[in-house]
């Protein structure tokens, strides 16, 4: 089955009000070229067209210096499943500001 492609977010604006010192962008979903990494097969969706790892990687950081924000958490993407090397190596890159929420594969156990 083909997937559409997601289209690239819209290019943000300066709050009117600037933000304090310290914000966070509480939760972005970083993804990459579709030749980065490997995508998982029951994605809705590829990502848009267009930029590699780095280039989203750099439009993130226009992002956060116009919008203000020093520190974010980088939340997986589905479009990865359970594969979390997308969100470890965009924070790795992004810094000691930045945190990462994983997408852990389910399991079920037996209870003894």
């Amino acid at each position: 089955m083909d997937k559409p492609d997601a289209q690239m977010p819209p290019r943000p604006t300066a709050p009117k009000i600037p933000l304090p010192k310290g914000a966070c962008d509480a939760h972005v979903h970083l993804v990459a070229g579709r030749d980065d990494f490997p995508l998982w097969e029951g994605r809705v969706e590829n990502p848009a067209p267009g930029p590699n790892f780095n280039q989203w990687l750099s439009l993130y950081q226009q992002h956060l210096d116009i919008m203000g924000f020093e520190r974010g958490v980088i939340v997986h993407s589905i479009l990865y499943g359970t594969d979390n090397s997308v969100t470890v190596a965009a924070v790795r890159r992004m810094g000691r500001n930045f945190k990462g929420v994983a997408c852990c594969p389910t399991g079920r156990r037996k209870h003894r």
